[in-house]
């Protein structure tokens, strides 16, 4: 007699090439999963801050009391500096575009207004404006830009409003 505990009962595995089909098929689904996170803007890429160190203070030495004849020099003339310039960066989500859409440099003080524009049977749906909610409507200004700036609008399926197609006679 033989010591066989499975009493004729056979383990089902699962064949190499089903199990393929599977990861192929999970792979894919969180793919599409992502893409359309992306286009519902509920999901964006955004740069983070650069990480800087401190870097030490430097030595500061008093000057002399009173300058010597010899030491002193012209005034320098001030050259004029370019304003600081910043990103704008404006994402639209399936429904509508927006105007201007994609990044646009501003100069730093500047204004700049964002115009949304749904497609036949859509509305504004989310602003977000560096990650942080704010009132949907048609446009968005940023009155005075002072930093690199990120905007991202969703559109949803506009409320259709029942009207009947005609109106019983008197």
């Amino acid at each position: 007699m033989s010591n066989n505990t499975n009493h004729g009962k056979k383990k089902k595995r699962m064949n190499s090439r089903t199990r393929t089909f599977i990861t192929g098929a999970v792979f894919i689904l969180a793919i599409l999963v992502i893409v359309l996170c992306i286009m519902s803007g509920a999901l964006s890429f955004k740069p983070s801050a650069a990480k800087t160190t401190p870097s030490p203070s430097p030595t500061v030495t008093a000057p002399p009391a009173t300058p010597t004849p010899a030491e002193t020099e012209p005034a320098a003339t001030e050259t004029p500096t370019t304003p600081a310039t910043y990103s704008v960066t404006v994402f639209a989500g399936h429904g509508g575009s927006a105007d201007p859409q994609g990044t646009s440099t501003v100069n730093e003080g500047d204004s700049i207004t964002v115009n949304f524009l749904p497609d036949d049977g859509y509305a504004v749906s989310t602003v977000t404006v560096n990650g942080e909610l704010v009132d949907p409507s048609d446009s968005y200004t940023i009155d005075s830009v002072t930093e690199d700036m990120t905007i991202d609008v969703s559109f949803d399926t506009a409320q259709q409003t029942d009207t009947p197609a005609y109106t019983a006679a008197p």
